[in-house]
């Protein structure tokens, strides 16, 4: 073969021969993919990069770290459960507006409103972004709530999947549609197995009227953000407009400690209608906000109903004899096929007459899916038959249902 000189490129289709001792330069191999990935190579050595390509929603090419390994190794990318907020299998809306009123709205949402009587109205509703529309939560005060904690709306990443960030930049990217402009609260709390917070996450997010895109990149920390217990143990807690003004903050990112919010939070519930949306909430590791992952139905279902319900708390009951109490216990989602037992850690006592007596035992009388029967027995026989009483319940596991 003559000696050749190519000033530009080459391509061949086929297989080019180069006897032994032949002198190259810059030969590239070829590179297959399965995929169609977008590679790049060094315009040195030929040698195949990695290209950290990303592409955003307009399908613009822009460069940054990203890894898809997905939540727990799954090869999914978000570590958000329901985060299309497609799956709601308890309620169309929810009116709370109790002085200590908090649960599951939405499968893997929360919700919490303490400390006042006014209502926080949930309802699963609709954001428009860019001619597409999409599911959201919405969250509304129709009357100014003024109080000293209110939760908005929340998840959790159990620890179980929440490990894997340890040490790792990651990205949380929502559409969040307000009524008011303002700079709002999130925040990340590594809730620990003894209920204590030590480590949270506080950033405010400025928003104007209408929808808005929210991309969070939130930086390795190497703080203990997940607990030992990677079997059960509590995980992370998500929140966005939230506010708690015992556990507030005036600094932002990671910091030591139990924050809640940050001091300056936009109270947007201190307004008649003062409302909030969220949708397409994915959390993913890397530092790019990639487009958000649409899982199917059936798989997304299924990750909400491994979860069976709990309830714990207090509820009013009444004494059936003088050594049974029974009681109503609803729980956070409504199950499609009731509970038929349930699992429980002793505890609790029965309240009555300035009084308290431990409970001994806790049967499952009866369920639905609406509410379950509960019969409790306290130590001795100190109730009146037809005695209203309150019960403070152990942690109740129901078993049997699907959510």
């Amino acid at each position: 073969m003559p000696n050749v000189q190519i000033d530009g490129t080459l391509n061949v289709d086929g297989t080019v021969f180069i006897p032994t001792g032949t002198t190259t330069s810059k030969v590239i191999p070829r590179v297959t993919s399965t995929d169609n990935a977008i590679v790049r190579f060094d315009g040195i050595t030929g040698n195949v990069q990695n290209s950290n390509i990303t592409i955003d929603d307009s399908g613009n090419i822009g460069s940054g770290t990203q890894s898809f390994n997905g939540f727990g190794g799954s090869g999914f990318k978000n570590y958000i459960i329901n985060g299309s907020f497609e799956v709601n299998q308890k309620s169309s809306t929810l009116s709370s507006n109790n002085t200590n009123s908090f649960g599951v709205f939405m499968d893997m949402w929360k919700y919490a409103n303490i400390g006042n009587t006014s209502n926080l109205d949930l309802s699963q509703d609709t954001i428009t972004y860019n001619g597409t529309t999409y599911k959201a939560l919405k969250a509304i005060a129709p009357t100014a709530i003024t109080a000293n904690v209110i939760y908005s709306v929340y998840t959790n990443i159990e620890d179980k999947i929440a490990y894997k960030l340890q040490n790792k930049v990651f990205t949380v990217s929502f559409l969040a549609e307000v009524n008011n402009a303002g700079n709002y609260s999130f925040n990340i709390r590594k809730l620990n197995d003894d209920s204590s917070v030590t480590t949270s996450f506080v950033k405010l997010i400025p928003l104007v009227v209408g929808v808005n895109k929210v991309e969070i990149t939130v930086p390795a920390n190497s703080a203990n953000i997940t607990s030992s217990n990677t079997i059960n143990g509590r995980g992370l807690n998500i929140c966005f407009g939230l506010w708690d003004s015992s556990v507030s903050n005036t600094a932002e990112g990671w910091v030591t400690g139990n924050f809640a919010s940050h001091l300056n939070t936009f109270k947007w519930w201190n307004i008649n209608g003062g409302y909030l949306k969220v949708a397409q909430f994915q959390l993913e590791e890397g530092s790019v906000a990639t487009p958000f992952e649409n899982r199917p139905y059936g798989l997304e279902l299924s990750l909400c109903q491994r979860y069976l319900p709990v309830a714990t708390g207090f509820y009013a009951g009444y004494a059936a004899t003088n050594a049974e109490v029974y009681l109503s216990v609803g729980t956070d989602v409504k199950p499609r096929v009731p509970p038929t037992g349930i699992l429980y850690q002793l505890g609790g006592n029965v309240y009555y007459t300035n009084n308290a007596s431990a409970i001994t035992n806790i049967t499952f009388f009866a369920g639905d899916i609406d509410s379950n029967t509960l019969k409790i027995n306290p130590t001795g026989a100190p109730l009146t038959s037809g005695q209203g009483v309150m019960v403070g319940l152990p942690k109740i596991l129901f078993t049997g249902c699907e959510l």
